[in-house]
């Protein structure tokens, strides 16, 4: 185990003078320092590979382990960019992070009682662990962790109103992660510092691993312990009074640890392993809820979601094979299918095993390969192989003999090596129509035979049956119910039955049969993906699901020749036309169906990858949102156009470019073309001047090629484009289109384009020019500027009537199925 402890920071709100300005972990504390504690503590705890991340006066910290002598010496990584966030220091330790094994990522600013560092490091297995302390005082200052179910939802200083939540306290500044915990997590730091974000907290990053739940975090209470943050000048004098004489004396330290070792950890009552976790969902006193998978995706998809378990449904994996519910699918097919669900997932699955595949023996070698795979547990029906679907005349199905069944289940408890293995027996008696006394003798017998719980089935529309069932069965064993049929029943009558564990059987098959039925209908009748490409998951986003953080990484290594993509946002105009809703704002920063302009811009780029972003502000800059953007003012915005705001961020031109105005909504089709042109200048042009929006944008573009619809040919080039009112119709050169404000330039035309620039700057109407007048003058000095054709799926906001049509077209890009361009 290796620790990392952060102490770049300068600590300003300290208000030390400026001559006794040191580092806060050489603040000292009855003669000893921060630094040195930290080094102690984590001795005792077995931990000696420690990294040191140091910034402000890194000297007087290497004094002080010169002072001490400490051996192994820390290794040291200096922060040259100190002053920003704590997300920048977290970043220069990450080789240090992702060097493998478990990681103690630490604040150096701590003083701590040691029981904290002996729960932080509890257990001799990898895990994710942050620490909570419940008796912390209410305020914006500490960074809360908010929990759910055990699980934690949120990690931040200020909660959003609606966020649900049973527990609550403060963090204490200490986190550990797994090797691959760590390496998600430094990823997600890597993406702050590439975006422009290092001003931030790294406990952004990790919230952002928190709410992604790639990871399983798991939630350590040391309420009690005593332990203070210093921050500010009473922090120095609460830890001197009101914590340290709650901490043990050194001499003490070891005596202590090894007397918590000894003791079981905070988190020890639940055992790790899945089939375990599935066991105490089954016997928890609180209703328990499984979610159905059928593949490796789904079942990835379902721990992204928040359950805490899965359930291998038959019918669905039947349906992904495109075969009936009815064993048509082989058995060795259901237990392959299951290991990449195991694989691509850590939660508990629970199989439905139909009726255990055979006899006695099938269900002993079942069970022996569903525990090779990590499988929790497995369900069996009784009624007679090969198994029909229950919903499918069910009445007519034949149930099986009670005594071969309840030998079915006691052969399968005596093969299992996991104590902690479940066999849930269903009874389908209610199904068949037998009644509620055979459905209850049934019940019991599986029971004896040593069934883990019961699974009691019904075909009703409403829960009668179920509720009847669960006051006669009145608490015997774990019940667990499939509420596909009385889906309407409000779940709190579940609880109030007593049920253990609902499952929600086939709603991800359902939903996902739904949305590729919808979308293969669409793209046959319109012979295209442009309708449906906003509506559907992105590649990136498969990719994402597949784990591809090895990919994305090959990516970064064998492309790092590659020039990263960036762009420029003219955003410095107040907006013509729009007078009234921007006295307090710029025009880019209007709200279109709840986010900013801006943010639909910024947020186009990054899907394309481009996250080097500058923003060219004026216009009461001070509400630009500058969250993952770089801003620079054209102070002279009133008295100049668009030529003089590109001049702001000219200079920092280096790789391919997109220049883009500020006012612009737009499909993600429309950005991707530019951004993957090949050509060193490219443009938009929009072929339906005619259309009844967009009216307001009078860039008419002339080009080589009028727009005939096709998807191949030769390059179509940019000839000039005029601004102002709409030419008069001519048969000789007719206008082409509109020019919907993006241009972009490829790095290799980067030197010739500020070439262009720079002569342009030397005309004394320099300040008048715009966008227009940089094309017209690039084809003036000999550029090829390649056009890609559009057909509409774009707007630009110039007046209001343009304002209400970009609203209705940001409402349209929504999931699949609505309406819209």
């Amino acid at each position: 185990m290796r620790a990392i402890i952060l102490a770049a920071g300068r600590g300003m709100r300290l208000q030390q003078a400026e001559d006794q300005h040191t580092p806060k972990c050489l603040l000292a504390f009855e003669g000893m320092t921060l630094l040195e504690r930290h080094l102690r503590i984590l001795r005792n705890a077995g931990v000696e590979e420690i990294v040191l991340a140091l910034g402000f006066r890194h000297d007087l910290v290497e004094a002080e382990l010169d002072r001490l002598q400490w051996q192994p010496r820390p290794e040291i990584v200096l922060n040259p960019g100190y002053e920003l966030g704590s997300v920048l220091t977290v970043h220069t330790v990450a080789e240090a992070l992702t060097r493998g094994g478990d990681v103690l990522l630490m604040d150096a600013d701590v003083l701590y009682h040691e029981g904290i560092m002996s729960a932080l490091v509890a257990g001799q297995k990898p895990v994710n662990r942050l620490l909570i302390d419940r008796l912390f005082e209410p305020g914006e200052e500490p960074v809360k962790v908010c929990v759910s179910d055990g699980i934690p939802v949120e990690i931040r200083k200020k909660l959003a109103p609606e966020l649900k939540y049973d527990t609550i306290g403060e963090s204490v500044g200490f986190f550990r992660f797994d090797a691959a915990g760590a390496r998600r997590l430094a990823t997600l730091v890597a993406g702050y510092v590439n975006s422009g974000r290092s001003n931030l907290p790294h406990e952004e990053a990790i919230r952002d691993l928190l709410l992604e739940r790639s990871q399983i975090i798991d939630v350590t209470d040391v309420s009690g312990l005593a332990w203070i943050e210093i921050d500010f000048p009473n922090d120095i004098t609460r830890a001197a009074r009101d914590v340290l004489p709650k901490l043990p004396p050194l001499s003490q330290i070891a005596i202590m640890n090894a007397q918590m070792e000894s003791r079981p950890a905070a988190n020890e009552g639940v055992a790790p392993s899945r089939s375990a976790r599935l066991r105490q969902m089954l016997l928890s006193e609180q209703l328990e809820f499984l979610m159905e998978a059928h593949n490796g995706i789904s079942a990835r998809i379902v721990r992204e979601a928040g359950f805490k378990g899965i359930w291998a449904s038959g019918l669905t994996i039947s349906a992904q094979y495109g075969v009936r519910d009815n064993n048509e699918a082989s058995w060795t097919q259901v237990v392959d299918m299951l290991e990449f669900m195991a694989d691509a997932s850590d939660l508990p699955i629970l199989l439905d095993g139909d009726t255990g595949y055979g006899n006695f023996n099938n269900m002993r070698r079942l069970v022996r390969k569903l525990e090779q795979r990590g499988i929790a547990g497995v369900c069996i029906e009784d009624k007679q192989f090969p198994k029909t679907n229950s919903f499918l005349n069910g009445e007519r199905q034949p149930l099986a003999d009670v005594a071969e069944f309840a030998g079915k289940i006691a052969a399968g408890k005596a093969t299992q090596q996991d104590p902690n293995f479940s066999i849930v027996a269903r009874v389908e008696a209610l199904i068949a129509g037998w009644g509620m006394d055979e459905a209850l003798r049934r019940a019991e017998a599986y029971r004896r035979a040593g069934a883990d719980a019961i699974l009691i089935h019904s075909k009703l529309s409403k829960p009668d049956e179920i509720v009847t069932f669960a006051r006669e069965w009145a608490g015997r064993a774990p019940l667990v119910i499939v509420p596909t049929k009385y889906y309407s029943t409000p779940t709190d009558v579940f609880r109030k039955a007593g049920i253990s564990l609902v499952i929600w059987a086939n709603h991800l098959m359902r939903a996902a049969t739904a949305a590729m039925q919808s979308v293969a209908k669409e793209i046959h009748n319109s012979e295209t993906l442009v309708n449906v490409e906003d509506q559907v998951a992105s590649v990136n986003e498969i990719f994402r699901l597949q784990n591809a953080d090895e990919y994305e990484a090959a990516e970064r290594l064998y492309l790092a020749s590659e020039a990263s993509r960036s762009a420029v946002v003219l955003a410095a105009s107040r907006g013509r036309g729009l007078e009234s809703m921007t006295a307090d704002k710029p025009k880019v920063m209007l709200p279109i169906a709840g986010k900013p302009l801006l943010r639909w811009l910024i947020d186009g780029f990054k899907k394309e990858h481009i996250n080097d972003i500058t923003v060219v502000g004026g216009y009461r800059v001070d509400a630009i949102d500058t969250a993952g953007i770089k801003l620079v003012v054209n102070e002279r915005y009133a008295e100049t156009s668009e030529l003089a705001s590109l001049a702001c961020a000219v200079d920092g031109l280096e790789s391919d470019t997109v220049i883009s105005y500020g006012d612009l909504i737009f499909r993600s089709y429309v950005l991707r073309g530019l951004a993957e042109s090949k050509a060193d200048f490219s443009v938009v042009v929009d072929s339906s001047p005619s259309a009844s929006s967009n009216l307001t944008v009078r860039d008419f573009a002339y080009c080589s090629r009028q727009d005939d619809r096709g998807l191949f040919g030769t390059p179509v080039l940019l000839k000039r484009v005029t601004s102002g009112k709409q030419p008069a119709a001519d048969a000789q050169e007719p206008v082409s289109g509109r020019w919907i404000g993006m241009l972009k330039v490829s790095r290799a035309g980067v030197t010739r384009f500020k070439a262009v620039m720079a002569t342009l700057r030397e005309r004394p109407d320099f300040d008048s020019l715009d966008m227009p007048a940089l094309m017209n003058a690039l084809i003036a000095d000999g550029v090829n500027i390649e056009v890609l054709y559009v057909h509409g799926h774009w707007r630009g906001v110039n007046d209001l009537e343009d304002f209400r049509q970009a609203v209705d077209f940001a409402h349209a890009q929504t999931p699949f199925g609505t309406g819209g361009e």
